[in-house]
């Protein structure tokens, strides 16, 4: 369960992102409905990834199931989330009447305008962001963009495999995969199809 409100968190941070964008490149009249959109993601996907991040810290360090999985880094990734939405919320939060708020610094970055002076909080969740925006890509985080395309695209595609789908999908069973996990049968000498349509049990024997 506290899984849902990290992911549905980050995916509104993303929309969050891409609404700051739209609404400094709209006409004035569009760009005040994004930004208001642009507000409501901005707030609720970091305070909702912020909630999941935590309760998912504090399952894997008390469930006892879980802690022969735990890694460091799995610990570690979760901590910078949460270090990362507190600096942007913070630094959004306290932001000054008059100081440069995230929408001044996007336009200063895109005309390269060095006269901003952003506040040291909001300084810090932006660069903590960037950095953190770098880093998933790194790590098997990276799958809450990549399980659309090898997860729900293809569980709820329901074009036939003909075409162009049929000849890649005879190409891909033509491979010869190299899995460490003897269960699988992949020694880089069985093909796909050899592995699909051998029982592992059997061949065992």
């Amino acid at each position: 369960m506290v899984s849902y409100p990290f992911h549905l968190g980050l995916y509104l941070t993303a929309a969050a992102v891409a609404l700051l964008i739209g609404t400094a490149l709209a006409p004035v009249a569009l760009g005040s409905l994004l930004h208001g959109a642009c507000v409501f993601c901005g707030t609720a996907g970091p305070a909702l990834g912020l909630l999941g991040a935590s309760g998912l810290l504090i399952r894997r360090l008390s469930a006892p199931e879980l802690k022969p999985y735990n890694t460091a880094a799995d610990l570690f990734n979760l901590v910078l989330f949460m270090a990362t939405t507190i600096l942007e919320l913070a630094g959004v939060w306290t932001l000054p009447a008059g100081a440069p708020g995230p929408l001044a610094l996007l336009r200063g970055a895109a005309t390269f305008d060095t006269s901003l002076q952003p506040t040291a909080l909001l300084s810090a969740g932006t660069v903590l962001g960037v950095a953190l925006l770098a880093y998933i890509p790194m790590t098997h985080m990276s799958h809450f963009i990549a399980k659309y395309f090898t997860y729900h695209e293809v569980r709820w595609d329901e074009r036939g495999n003909v075409g162009v789908i049929q000849r890649k999908m005879a190409e891909y069973l033509m491979y010869r995969p190299t899995w460490s996990a003897k269960h699988v049968g992949a020694d880089g000498q069985k093909t796909w199809v050899d592995i699909a349509t051998t029982n592992p049990n059997e061949a065992a024997k």
